[in-house]
């Protein structure tokens, strides 16, 4: 469901997640595609409440108050291959579990298999189309298309970055001012790769030195001295038109994926909810009441996952939900039987919205 990095991520072990703008500079995903509950039902309709299942350890329970009812997105799942995947469901899927948390809220896309999706700083899941590669109704023209309109995209961003004069200006006299800085000469590098098309070099250099000029800062005598009151404010403009052309380029990036989707929904519809299941399904769900804890209470194999919960430790947690969850301990034998009354409680009126609505937009 989650990459172990992400897993770490999303569980509260690193504090910091990416910056939308990072998910579509660094090469880290193909053909990067974000998707909001808000851009769905602009395109589909408002989607309805679904019941599902979270995966997580004492930690991940612990923080999952902190983000219930917000717009925070979460990696659930709702059909498992067969009831006995149940037992390493709860067993974890990145690294050790031994809770899982029912959620109702509202799932923003649904594939039937794992997507390695993640999140950013604002809560927005990202996903890779590449990996849907052949799950589309027409072959690959969905990818081959936004691949096409990413091509064009990446270029016209490059383009931006090279006729910007007033940064590029206020940049070059800065240069001039630090040669020797590392920051600054990345402006040089950036205009080589523009010109080469190079976006993948582009990419990772703009975010280095973005990261490079928010650290940057001024000595106290230096930043006194009215004689230096030109390269302050040259350093001032570079550094406020590289967050411009971020800002600008990240609102035309979101308004692309939006487009594409409205232009291949019935494409889109299939390849988050249909093809061959694989042990178990991935969603990603937004603005989520917990009603239901259940936890390990002792065997299965696994390193960490031997060790059961006390009821006492997971009641208190549970307390400060605001859904008033069910509380259970259950065996590790019984996680199926678990699951398959599940699956019997949630019905079927619990299906998911796009995939309902699948003949309409086909």
């Amino acid at each position: 469901m989650l990459s172990f990095e992400n897993f770490l991520i999303e569980e509260g072990f690193y504090d910091e997640k990416p910056q939308p703008y990072e998910n579509w500079l660094l090469p880290g995903y193909i053909l990067p595609f974000p998707a909001s509950r808000p851009m769905i039902e602009r395109i589909v309709g408002e989607l309805e409440q679904t019941k599902a299942l979270h995966v997580t350890n004492f930690e991940g329970l612990e923080g999952l108050g902190s983000i219930e009812g917000t717009a925070k997105q979460l990696s659930v799942f709702t059909l498992l291959e067969s009831a006995r995947n149940a037992r390493g469901m709860a067993q974890g899927v990145a690294t050790s579990g031994g809770i899982i948390v029912e959620l109702e809220g509202k799932i923003v896309v649904l594939s039937t298999s794992d997507v390695w999706s993640g999140s950013d700083a604002d809560g927005t899941r990202w996903f890779d189309l590449n990996r849907f590669d052949g799950r589309t109704m027409s072959g690959d023209s969905l990818l081959r298309d936004y691949t096409g309109r990413l091509t064009k995209f990446r270029n016209e961003v490059m383009d931006d970055y090279l006729n910007d004069k007033e940064y590029d200006e206020a940049m070059e006299r800065t240069t001039k001012e630090f040669p020797q800085n590392s920051n600054f000469i990345k402006h040089a590098e950036l205009k080589g790769y523009a010109r080469e098309r190079n976006f993948r070099g582009f990419g990772i250099t703009l975010l280095e030195l973005k990261k490079g000029l928010a650290k940057w800062s001024f000595g106290w005598a230096f930043s006194n001295d009215s004689a230096n009151a030109g390269i302050i404010e040259d350093f001032d403009k570079a550094k406020k038109g590289l967050g411009q052309l971020l800002y600008r380029s990240t609102k035309k990036f979101y308004d692309l994926a939006e487009d594409t989707f409205k232009d291949w929904k019935g494409e889109f519809i299939t390849l988050f909810v249909e093809g061959d299941q694989r042990t178990y399904n991935e969603g990603i769900m937004t603005q989520f009441m917990v009603t239901g804890v259940y936890y390990n209470m002792g065997g299965g194999p696994g390193v960490g996952f031997d060790m059961s919960y006390r009821a006492s430790e997971i009641r208190e947690i549970a307390s400060k939900f605001r859904g008033r969850p069910e509380i259970k301990g259950i065996q590790y034998d019984s996680w199926p039987s678990f699951y398959e009354k599940w699956k019997q409680k949630a019905g079927k009126n619990n299906s998911y919205y796009l995939g309902r609505s699948q003949e309409e937009y086909g």
